[in-house]
């Protein structure tokens, strides 16, 4: 037993006809004990898993379809393990405190293609920038996704698929899955539900939905690199009511052996993000200037569907790779995360946002120089309200009146309709975030300046960086800056001035 490491009791007793049989441990660790519910995995095998989050010595006792009972020391963990993934105000860290930057991409249909591609997938991950995946649990029928699954996750009775009776064969595969993506240090984001469905799954009864979640969730939570989706586009399946999704929440808290990330991804109305059970903001959306509102939560924010890299005919699938790259560098400076996807056509229909592959555009590299960059920074970024910003929202309309006494755009602003001000404030001002008084960031986006003035805290010294998205270079413009300064710019897009605080 290690820690950060899933343990696996494993007891045999009679053969099951389905997964319902009932399985308690009694984990005892440091005088306090901790139940845990295990699950059937067929050919009478009755398994339960915990994740041990501290090295000692722990005690279990199995009751139910099976008894057992013994013990182990638990050792430290191996290096490059640092436990769960979880949210610290708006942003991530590890269990062991360690930053955790989201950076993800997208294979829907990842465990229904045939090995083959599967394979070459992985291989793509293993060189390529991303830390977080979005897959789904059940096959996906859209366009480009025609292709019937080799087998699904639960048998089919009286024409449809019965939570009571899973394939057995199909969960140890995305069990594989699961544990390789985790070696290669990828957090496993699981889509639990979808609309785009034709075998039955989008059309379950409530307690079918939760017989499957139960099974799936004592299966699968003690692996440290889940993430829980409830759903991609939770309310384009209109064969579910609206209060079953924060039910299907609440019963994943229950039944998990820890606490892991879990969202909802909408398509037309967000997920209420208030909900308890929920970690952080999932979105299908590029509106990145609603993120200081979003923040509210005290939730990280991620923008896991803000369109696609590609060329085919629908609009959020055929951007160009700048304009990816220009979204993350978006999301990033307003202090929230985005997930990448590709969808270049082809005759064989392999785009890689539905059944992985190899990529064919070009933001991945530059991804991967934004990843590198919000590495080497001292701490998270986060968005830096402008000054007529923050007069409206601390003062409303009379603290644009004062500032409107030093000339300027917030003069204009005194007369103009509430409800369209915060938006028409911020995208007028510049895209700035900082970490303390060490890090400031500001980009430019499409802008094309030839300078830029920024004001700069008057206490220390800092050295002016230029970076280049898209031609993923940094050059140092400056050093010793403080107070107000002219920076000179290329005079392109994708241009960001990074100033650092020297020591």
């Amino acid at each position: 037993m290690r820690q950060y490491e899933m343990f696996e009791i494993s007891l045999t007793g009679e053969i099951s006809e389905d997964n319902q049989a009932e399985v308690t441990a009694v984990i005892s660790f440091e005088g306090k004990e901790k139940q845990i519910k295990g699950f059937y995995a067929g050919n009478g095998v009755y398994k339960v898993r915990f994740l041990p989050e501290s090295a000692g010595l722990y005690r279990w006792k199995v009751n139910g379809a099976v008894s057992g009972e013994g013990e182990a020391v638990c050792v430290e963990a191996k290096a490059g393990e640092h436990g769960l993934v979880k949210p610290v105000g708006t942003h991530f860290i590890y269990e062991d405190g360690t930053r955790y930057i989201p950076v993800g991409t997208t294979v829907y249909a990842l465990l229904h293609q045939e090995k083959e591609l599967r394979e070459q997938t992985m291989q793509t991950l293993q060189t390529a920038p991303f830390n977080k995946i979005r897959f789904c649990v059940f096959p996906k029928h859209f366009d480009f996704n025609s292709n019937e699954p080799e087998m699904l996750p639960f048998q089919i009775t009286d024409g449809r698929p019965d939570p009571a009776k899973p394939c057995y064969e199909f969960w140890d595969r995305m069990e594989e899955y699961i544990s390789r993506l985790h070696a290669i240090g990828i957090q496993a984001d699981l889509i639990l539900f979808h609309p785009y469905d034709h075998w039955g799954f989008a059309r379950w009864s409530r307690q079918e939905c939760l017989t499957y979640l139960t099974y799936a969730v004592r299966r699968l939570s003690a692996y440290p690199n889940i993430w829980w989706s409830l759903a991609n586009e939770y309310d384009a399946i209109t064969e579910f009511k609206h209060e079953w999704w924060a039910e299907f929440a609440a019963l994943i808290r229950k039944e998990e052996s820890c606490r892991h990330n879990l969202s909802n991804h909408n398509l037309l109305w967000k997920w209420d993000f208030a909900n308890p059970d929920t970690t952080h903001v999932c979105l299908q959306s590029s509106a990145f200037e609603e993120v200081p509102e979003l923040m509210e939560y005290g939730k990280p924010i991620l923008f896991d569907e803000c369109g696609y890299e590609g060329d085919i005919p629908y609009p959020w699938g055929n951007l160009s790779g700048f304009e990816l790259v220009n979204r993350f560098w978006k999301a990033a400076v307003m202090g929230a995360y985005c997930t990448h996807g590709e969808t270049f056509w082809n005759p064989e229909e392999i785009l890689w946002w539905s059944k992985g592959g190899t990529f064919k555009g070009e933001s991945v590299p530059r991804i991967a120089f934004l990843k590198e960059v919000l590495e080497s920074l001292p701490g998270d970024l986060t968005y830096e309200v402008s000054d007529a910003e923050r007069a409206y929202f601390e003062k409303g309309r009379e603290g644009l009146k004062e500032l409107a006494g030093t000339g300027g755009f917030p003069a204009a602003f005194v007369d103009y309709p509430n409800e369209l001000l915060p938006l028409l404030i911020r995208t007028m001002t510049e895209m700035r975030s900082s970490f303390r008084d060490e890090v400031i960031l500001i980009y430019n986006a499409r802008q094309c300046r030839s300078f830029l003035e920024v004001e700069l805290p008057a206490a220390g010294h800092y050295t002016i960086e230029i970076l280049d998205v898209w031609d993923m270079t940094r050059k140092v413009q400056m050093t010793g800056a403080c107070g107000k300064v002219r920076v000179e710019m290329p005079g392109k897009e994708g241009i960001a001035m990074l100033a650092l605080k020297e020591h």
